[in-house]
Formats: C-alpha cells, sequence, structure tokens
C-alpha cells in the first residue's frame, strides 16, 4: 500500500511540476491571454451584472480581479506543490521517520526553490520576466499547502490511532 502512495504520489508531483513549467514556457501573451479568459469567467460568475455595465467600468472591474486572480492562481499552483512534496515525504522510507515540522519545512524549502527556479526560466520567455514577488508568492503558497497537508496527516494519524484497540 505505501509503494504504491508513494508511486502516485510521485506522479501527482512531477505532473505538478510540469504543469508549472509549461505554465512559465507560454509567452507573456499566451498567459495573459489565458489569465483574462480566466478573469471574465470568475467575474462573470461573482458579478452576473458586469456585461451590463458601461465598457470602461467594466473593464476597470477586470483589470482590479486580474491582479487578484492571477496571485490566487499562483500561490494555489505552489500550494499543491508544498503540500504534494509533504505527502511525499511522509510516504518516503528514509523521511518518513522525520519529525513532521522538519517534512513541512523541507516541503517549504523545496517549493520554493522550485519558485525561484520557475522565475529565472521566464527569463528566457519573449515578455516574460523574474518577479521577487512571484517567488514570495510561490513560496507563501507552499507555506501554506505544506501546513495543510501536515495538519491533515496529523488528523489521519490521531484517527487511526483511535481506532487501533489498546493492548
Amino acid at each position: 500500500m505505501r509503494k504504491t502512495l508513494f508511486g502516485v504520489l510521485t506522479l501527482l508531483l512531477l505532473l505538478n511540476m510540469g504543469f508549472i513549467y509549461y505554465q512559465s514556457a507560454q509567452t507573456g501573451e499566451e498567459s495573459s491571454a489565458i489569465s483574462s479568459a480566466v478573469t471574465e469567467e470568475v467575474v462573470e460568475v461573482i458579478m452576473p451584472t458586469i456585461n451590463e455595465k458601461p465598457q470602461e467600468e467594466k473593464e476597470s472591474i477586470l483589470a482590479k480581479f486580474h491582479s487578484i486572480i492571477r496571485t490566487l492562481a499562483h500561490g494555489a499552483e505552489f500550494a499543491l506543490l508544498g503540500g504534494l512534496v509533504y505527502a511525499w515525504l511522509a510516504t518516503y522510507k528514509k523521511t518518513s521517520p522525520l519529525k513532521p515540522y522538519l517534512r513541512w519545512g523541507m516541503s517549504v524549502l523545496f517549493a520554493g526553490l522550485y519558485g525561484l527556479l520557475d522565475e529565472c526560466h521566464q527569463l528566457f520567455v519573449d515578455d516574460r520576466a523574474f518577479s521577487m514577488a512571484d517567488v514570495g508568492i510561490d513560496t507563501l503558497g507552499a507555506f501554506i499547502g505544506a501546513g495543510g497537508m501536515l495538519c491533515l496527516v496529523w488528523i489521519c494519524t490521531k484517527l487511526y490511532q483511535m481506532r487501533k484497540p489498546i493492548a
């Protein structure tokens, strides 16, 4: 069971890292077009009457939401990465005996470094740039994702221990 879970987590981790790389490999124009389309969809759900507003007001509202949604998406990608790294470390034979806070720290460090590499990668993509703010958002996302996974593992462990009869 443990080997299967480890294999699934390894696959999910690599897929998540590949997705982040793929997103960073898009030109600035492609990235902006995708995030603008997502922003419009989200705003239409939140504000169904947005299309009835004057064009200038609509564009102003979309611009405000665009920045927020892009930031949240960036953080979410790395929250998932941080959580997956934590879960992977918890199931890996050599790191599973480590204290949970050490696995959490390793997860945040790994995802933060991956965020730094991600920003360096963008230096070589048209219309993209390196941003320390994005590295901070990535690391904060990893902090939250790994922390959430730490809590989830702790809760599951406690529930499992409660289920076992005391000998």
